[in-house]
């Protein structure tokens, strides 16, 4: 059963990250988050939406190389959407 809420994107991809961070010094790396200056306020199942972030996160953080750099970002789509990008530095495609 899907349960939509209004969510603040910046404050839960905060809330998010923050547990990242620690995964990722495990791993020696470094993840920064910059977020929106707008406020992203979007209707969601927030369980799902921190799945697909978690994912996306986890899987930078594990399977880059070694003293990566994450970034995390946020900004406001066209209509009601909105954009996650996550560029990782200093990795290696093999």
């Amino acid at each position: 059963m899907e349960t939509e809420i209004a969510v603040d994107l910046n404050q839960f991809m905060q809330n998010n990250i923050a547990q990242h961070k620690i995964l990722a010094s495990k791993y020696d790396k470094n993840v920064d988050i910059e977020l929106s200056d707008e406020e992203i306020i979007m209707d969601c199942d927030a369980s799902k939406l921190e799945q697909v972030i978690n994912n996306m996160v986890g899987n930078a953080i594990e399977h880059s190389g070694n003293s990566t750099e994450i970034k995390v970002e946020s900004e406001p789509g066209k209509g009601a959407s909105f954009i996650i990008k996550l560029p990782v530095k200093g990795h290696k495609e093999g």
